[in-house]
């Protein structure tokens, strides 16, 4: 039996669950109470991209939420109990029940400040504590591992290099990420989601008609001019200014597995900011090489990468001494670095776009919406 849980509360708990990452902060849920359970559903609109192949990141994005939901419920006296169906587009992915009970988790001081931290960090060292309690954490969660490496080897650095181009020099995923990067406060405020241009990575003020960045002459321009040296620039500056990399790794890709690589890399990533650490994750040459060495490519992929992203998972299995049967999910870089300012933080949907109420009068404390 589900505990009575009142409107506010329930509110509450949404807001702190829509704090998790997902690609391109897109926020791919849509919540619903009927009166006994939470259905988190998959919203397919929100989460189209091509680099959510498969919907590999929306099951990592839902393994996050649910680690952040029960922080949430924690807050609230509560302790969350779930169903996880995650996988078919459009569908209910996960149910959520509440039983009275528990206390506030250990990581809740963390869950509003974890953030992606583009910038360049300032060193720091892996042999830390923070890095023993993710040990410990990984240790607690069935069939994954955490894996660092203080330095990438040359051959994970060519490959790094080489997929970071894929963004650049795929039209369509060009397009994609453009559409979620929002190019001045007023869009910024307007929308509630997407990242603002300043937290890529790059330091450039609001100009005016900075937007033109989303056109495909500017795809081109990169691809194939002297521009596309500036993002490799970056991967190599950020790379060097990193205590290191780390990868959250499991037994398969299947759905159910990302979702505890996403619950596993969530507790990672908070536990991080909160001792100083930038955390940014390194997707798309982890999580899209499995997704796509499993599955017919993107339409349009130039035979270059479909050649690299093939051969992605062994590469990241052998950088990171993954044991046999261990599949290298998903990658991050981190190092020491300042809390972000509040204009590089990504914004939040309000709770009234994310949450449904199914009946009347099913809330405890609180009038029919």
């Amino acid at each position: 039996m589900s505990a009575d849980v009142t409107r506010p509360e329930l509110e509450r708990i949404v807001a702190a669950a829509n704090t998790a990452p997902s690609a391109d902060n897109c926020q791919p849920w849509v919540f619903t109470w009927n009166g006994e359970s939470l259905a988190i559903g998959h919203d397919p609109e929100r989460a189209t991209h091509v680099l959510d192949h498969r919907k590999r990141m929306s099951c990592l994005s839902l393994g996050c939420l649910v680690e952040a939901l029960i922080i949430g419920a924690a807050r609230e006296g509560l302790v969350a109990r779930f169903e996880l169906t995650p996988g078919e587009p459009g569908a209910i992915w996960a149910q959520a029940r509440f039983e009275r009970g528990g206390s506030a988790h250990e990581l809740d001081d963390a869950l509003e400040r974890r953030c992606t931290d583009r910038r360049a960090f300032q060193g720091g060292s892996l042999a830390a504590p923070v890095f023993d309690a993710i040990q410990r954490d990984a240790a607690a969660a069935p069939g994954c591992e955490v894996r660092f490496l203080a330095r990438c080897p040359p051959e994970l650095l060519d490959y790094l290099f080489r997929g970071d181009a894929y963004v650049w020099r795929h039209e369509d995923v060009y397009r994609d990420l453009m559409s979620w990067v929002r190019f001045s406060e007023r869009e910024i405020e307007a929308t509630g989601d997407g990242a603002p241009w300043r937290c890529l990575g790059y330091d450039i003020p609001e100009l005016p008609g900075l937007s033109i960045a989303r056109s495909s002459l500017v795809q081109r321009l990169i691809a194939g001019g002297g521009l596309s040296v500036l993002p490799r620039l970056r991967l190599r500056s950020q790379l060097a200014s990193s205590a290191g990399v780390y990868a959250v790794t499991a037994p398969s890709t299947s759905p159910l597995d990302l979702v505890r690589v996403g619950r596993l890399a969530f507790r990672c990533w908070l536990r991080l900011n909160r001792a100083g650490y930038g955390v940014q994750p390194i997707s798309v040459q982890s999580v899209f090489a499995h997704s796509f060495a499993e599955g017919q490519p993107p339409k349009g992929t130039l035979p270059e990468f479909i050649e690299l992203f093939r051969g992605g998972p062994d590469i990241l299995a052998r950088a990171f001494g993954a044991s046999e049967g261990e599949r290298v999910i998903w990658m991050f870089r981190t190092g020491i670095s300042p809390a972000p300012p509040p204009q590089l933080r990504t914004r939040r949907l309000p709770v009234a776009r994310l949450l449904r109420w199914a009946v009347s009068g099913a809330l405890t404390g609180s009038s029919a919406p």
